[in-house]
């Protein structure tokens, strides 16, 4: 079980043709949002978003990910494919929404929101 768990962590995938679904990808970027390792959670919100690429808000974390890291260019990108799911997205009700979510990884993604023209 550890030897899984250690390959799942590395690797975003369950091993043995086995992958995450969207929630466990969006678990292991968080983690690294939180640790300011941008470059590192941009996959695992990409891994998200392909294991479920309906669900608008994994294109955000995507964005704001890959904003942070420096890729404003991708970011831009992803956040053009976010409004075209989701017109009506906007940042502050968004963060109004995932009160929930702990307070620094709110804020780095607030601000790689905004780094990629997500619309307040």
């Amino acid at each position: 079980m550890r030897r899984r768990r250690r390959e799942i962590a590395r690797t975003g995938s369950g091993g043995e043709g086995r992958d995450l679904h969207h929630e466990g990808h969006v678990a292991l970027g968080a983690v690294r949002l939180r640790l300011r390792r941008y470059d590192d959670a941009a996959p695992y919100f990409a891994k998200a978003v392909q294991a479920n690429p309906r669900f608008s808000v994994l294109y955000a974390l995507q964005a704001a990910a890959l904003a942070r890291a420096g890729h404003i260019d991708e970011a831009k990108g992803i956040a053009r494919r976010l409004l075209e799911l989701e017109p009506t997205f906007r940042v502050g009700p968004f963060l109004d929404f995932a009160g929930f979510v702990k307070p620094e990884i709110r804020e780095h993604c607030a601000v790689g929101f905004r780094e990629a023209g997500l619309p307040e």
